[in-house]
């Protein structure tokens, strides 16, 4: 997760410096952000296994999907009333600053295990390993192979693929949209 939001961060404040010397140079940065971007979920969730007793982990995925949804509203905000005042390219350095802060946070406060984890007590700890089925110090369990083809025939992730699909389209049309509707409605 550190490593895909440092993509992001690096991507975010070179955009600026990259369009003065080419337009092709924006379609990189982007890429590059696409593709930081695109390992983050998957590795949340990943992160979420390890900490989230299972009767607590869809709040605490809710959380991380509410503050990701609150977080891009509040950065639209943001980014309006920096373009207007400041200059497009602030955008990019105010959220890539930011970032710089989240990175250097993570890097002091999270572990990718409960096991790795200082900061919290050897109750607490115990009590998010047992209730994951581990055992204090012990070791990993084997981990078995993942049956891809029956998880891509299954309706169930076929419901969701398609779900999260159409949610994404309405959640971005709405992004991009909106402001034009804004300027034309007001």
């Amino acid at each position: 997760m550190f490593f895909s939001v440092t993509i992001n961060v690096v991507c975010t404040l070179l955009t600026p410096v990259m369009a003065q010397a080419h337009y092709a140079a924006v379609v990189v940065m982007r890429v590059g952000e696409g593709i930081g971007g695109g390992v983050t979920f998957p590795a949340m969730h990943v992160l979420l296994s390890k900490w989230a007793p299972p009767a607590e982990r869809s709040v605490m995925s809710a959380l991380v999907y509410a503050g990701t949804s609150l977080g891009t509203v509040i950065s639209i905000l943001t980014a309006g009333v920096l373009t207007a005042n400041v200059g497009w390219e602030s955008v990019f350095y105010v959220m890539g600053g930011l970032s710089c802060i989240w990175c250097v946070l993570w890097i002091l406060l999270v572990q990718d295990t409960p096991q790795q984890q200082s900061l919290i007590s050897a109750e607490e700890r115990q009590m998010i390993v047992t209730s994951l089925g581990g055992k204090e110090g012990g070791h990993a369990q084997k981990k078995l192979p993942v049956p891809w083809r029956a998880v891509l025939k299954s309706p169930a992730f076929l419901s969701i693929l398609v779900a999260h699909a159409c949610s994404n389209w309405g959640w971005y049309m709405l992004l991009i949209e909106l402001p034009f509707y804004m300027q034309q409605h007001t």
